[in-house]
């Protein structure tokens, strides 16, 4: 009341349930004037849930703060209406001369590429696995239609209402809230709100080999089936370093690559990453996309966390080779599957494909953004017939699906170094001639009786 202000806003977004109250109070004891009621809009998002680490919300204002509402907050977020009036020099209405409302302008509309039906069936069984392996970190399913690079899904656990998007999600956190610093309830809210499958980096472990196989195939080093053409003893050692097979017990021995991709021999994609050599194979990482970001329409984007080119010798190539020691975002590994499954050309992931203009309905399409061709058609063919195999007869057999050709690598890896924590994913494409569907799913770090490790913990799932 001491303020020397003509306008003071007491309460923004309330209810009509309440605003009609007070009007009610208001004419029973006959105030008619200082106390102003003004309509506004609020955001509501009538899912809840679905899609909240792609959506994002909004604002007291109405503004983007994350996600999709971030990044198109102006094409979304339209005009505000205004309400003009006449005052004096003290600031009261001088009544003769009314007030004049101009009228808000909607914002436009965005036509997602998500598919609602994909992204429930994603949430929902992601929440199960990750419940069932008891995932410490959570976990991700991306799916994409690889020749457009439409994002059909993009799940993540846990997720948050995105009515109440400063409620925490947390039980344990819940119960201790309130004793909570606010800088511990700040960071605890950026990391319910964090999409992990964009701003967060792991190591893709196996599912890498895809990479590894691809180039061999494309600089000619070696072919899908020439019988006995590596063998797997159980190690290999590069430069005086023993790294072995993950099953060096019972080495793998002889084999042709579709038999070491369906194994998931590391000492044949070791040596053939010796064979294409540091400078070969960083041209392929950046073919692939994978020293850059993707350029999702998300805010928050990472970049892959790859040893610069001149640093890499012997054995840091050998790691790479078989997906561990450097880091990728899942958004990243996905762009590589697409690529495979789009015949070896590239295209931009993206995750919206129109705006309609509210005033006139008027759609415009925004255009699909293709890249180079990064493997052959013919490469992309055998890397896709080899993927067939993992599933049909190598370690992938959880991911048959009867009436549809699955193609796929598992993977498992070290969430970093001696954190005693896990990575476990799986990369699929079908139908395997002419794939409309990638998928990439990982789990961080599962804790249960299940173990680790892809074929019995995710897919199992």
């Amino acid at each position: 009341m001491n303020k020397k202000t003509s306008i003071e806003t007491i309460v923004k977004k309330v209810d009509k349930e309440q605003t009609d109250k007070l009007r009610m109070w208001m004419e029973e004891n006959n105030i008619t004037t200082g106390i102003n009621i003004d309509e506004d809009s609020k955001r509501y998002y009538p899912y809840s849930t679905l899609a909240s680490n792609v959506i994002g919300f909004t604002g007291s204002d109405n503004q983007g703060l994350d996600g999709i509402e971030s990044i198109y907050d102006e094409l979304l977020s339209g005009t505000k209406g205004k309400i003009l009036k006449i005052t004096d020099a003290r600031g009261t209405d001088l009544q003769s001369e009314g007030e004049d409302y101009v009228k808000a302008v909607d914002g436009n509309d965005l036509i997602l590429t998500l598919d609602m039906n994909i992204q429930s069936i994603c949430e929902k069984y992601l929440t199960e696995a990750c419940i069932d392996n008891e995932c410490t970190d959570g976990g991700n399913i991306l799916i994409a239609n690889p020749k457009t690079g439409d994002i059909l899904a993009l799940a993540s656990y846990p997720n948050y209402d995105l009515n109440n998007p400063y409620e925490i999600n947390d039980e344990n956190l819940k119960n201790i809230w309130d004793t909570m610093e606010s800088s511990d309830k700040s960071n605890a809210l950026q990391q319910m709100w964090r999409n992990k499958a964009v701003s967060d980096t792991y190591e893709p472990g196996s599912t890498f080999k895809l990479v590894t196989a691809s180039s061999a195939l494309e600089e000619g080093i070696t072919d899908t089936d020439n019988s006995g053409e590596f063998n797997c003893s159980g190690s290999i050692n590069i430069a005086g370093t023993t790294i072995r097979c993950w099953r060096y017990y019972r080495p793998h021995g002889a084999q042709s690559l579709r038999q070491a991709l369906m194994n998931s021999c590391n000492p044949v994609f070791i040596g053939l990453g010796q064979k294409i050599g540091v400078e070969k194979y960083y041209d392929y990482l950046e073919k692939f996309g994978l020293l850059s970001r993707t350029g999702i329409d998300l805010p928050g984007e990472a970049n892959s966390i790859f040893l610069k080119e001149s640093k890499v010798g012997p054995v840091e190539l050998a790691t790479i080779s078989f997906g561990q020691r450097f880091e990728i975002t899942p958004i990243q590994m996905l762009k590589v599957v697409s690529t495979i499954a789009n015949k070896g050309k590239s295209v931009k992931p993206r995750l919206v494909k129109a705006t309609v203009n509210s005033t006139t309905g008027e759609r415009t399409d925004f255009e699909v953004i293709e890249g180079e061709q990064v493997i052959s058609e013919e490469t992309a063919n055998k890397v896709l017939d080899m993927m067939k195999s993992v599933v049909a007869e190598g370690t992938g057999k959880n991911a048959q699906v009867q009436g549809y050709s699955i193609g796929g690598k598992t993977g498992t890896s070290e969430d970093g170094v001696n954190t005693g924590k896990y990575v476990t994913s799986f990369v699929g494409v079908a139908n395997t001639d002419d794939p409309e569907i990638a998928i990439i799913i990982i789990l961080y770090n599962p804790t249960g009786e299940g173990g680790h490790h892809t074929g019995k913990t995710l897919l199992q799932s």
